[in-house]
């Protein structure tokens, strides 16, 4: 399993902060789960990239990946824990083939990117 977990700082309350979060990921086609205080977001299949591999450019933007965010209130705003990983489920191999290590890093990398600049993060901890 890929994964990475930061934790941020962000001038927004909880809710504008995850509200900016979901408005960024709606025009990529991501899946959402809103619990509370708690935001899932989810992108790519899995099903396609194991059909299509990390060899096709298909199979390359259906990474599954999703990130969870929690936020709460603090005196700046809202403080919040990311926790970006992926949703590939049961490998055959212990290891990753054909640069799809670079991949999943990469998605992630994008995943928790693209979050802290929607919620204007000014503090990665």
């Amino acid at each position: 399993m890929f994964e990475r977990s930061e934790r941020w700082t962000s001038p927004l309350s909880p809710e504008s902060a995850l509200e900016a979060v979901s408005t960024a990921f709606s025009s990529k086609g991501a899946r959402f789960l809103r619990e509370g205080n708690i935001l899932t977001v989810r992108q790519g299949s899995n099903w396609k990239y194991r059909l299509l591999g990390n060899l096709f450019p298909g199979g390359r933007r259906n990474v599954p990946v999703a990130l969870t965010l929690k936020a709460i209130p603090s005196a700046e705003g809202s403080d919040i824990e990311a926790h970006a990983f992926d949703t590939f489920g049961v490998r055959l191999v212990e290891h990753a083939f054909f640069g799809a290590q670079k991949t999943f890093e990469e998605q992630l990398e994008n995943l928790l990117g693209t979050a802290a600049e929607a919620a204007r993060v000014v503090l990665s901890r």
